[in-house]
């Protein structure tokens, strides 16, 4: 997700969090919508939930999501509930299916772009025959070991193999 829009912001911080600790920011930040919506239904909070919702999605994945949609649109029908004593259960249900499907389809796509993406950098990264990590990603991370071996005086090895004529055999067993 691109880390220069809010809904960025939203994933990249529940991203780096340990999953139970990500789940109670959420919860956490819900809950604050949830007190602003009530404060102030007029308003409308429906964008903060919507930026959380992508955030959830992205960094935790399609159950989670789903679930805090199914909550958040509980939460974003609650307001009227209480303010329009006079509107039909029918009237209500609408409102809440309505949100319901608004909400869950912004889970389930941000949270679907997030496996394509996953599946897509993985290929990146890979050699499509042998699944070995391609050149760039190998020195990458070797480079990476061999600062912080350097940094901690540990001592490194790394064996390189140079097999002749292994691009035949590779090339035709795999």
């Amino acid at each position: 997700m691109e880390r220069l829009t809010p809904s960025g912001w939203v994933a990249e911080g529940l991203y780096f969090l340990p999953r139970r600790l990500a789940c109670f920011a959420i919860v956490v930040i819900i809950s604050g919508i949830a007190g602003a919506d009530f404060s102030f239904p007029y308003v409308g909070m429906g964008p903060f939930y919507l930026l959380l919702i992508c955030g959830a999605a992205w960094s935790l994945g399609g159950t989670a999501s789903f679930i805090i949609a199914i909550v958040v649109a509980v939460l974003t029908t609650m307001p009227a509930v209480s303010q329009e004593a006079e509107l039909s259960s029918g009237i209500l249900a609408v409102k809440l299916c309505m949100r319901l499907v608004c909400f869950g389809t912004v889970a389930i796509v941000i949270s679907s772009f997030r496996r394509s993406f996953q599946r897509e950098r993985y290929r990146a990264r890979r050699d499509t025959m042998t699944g070995a990590l391609n050149h760039q990603v190998f020195y990458c991370r070797a480079g990476k070991r061999i600062e912080a071996a350097g940094r901690s005086n540990a001592t490194l090895l790394l064996v390189k193999l140079d097999l002749d004529d292994f691009k035949a055999i590779n090339s035709t067993h795999g």
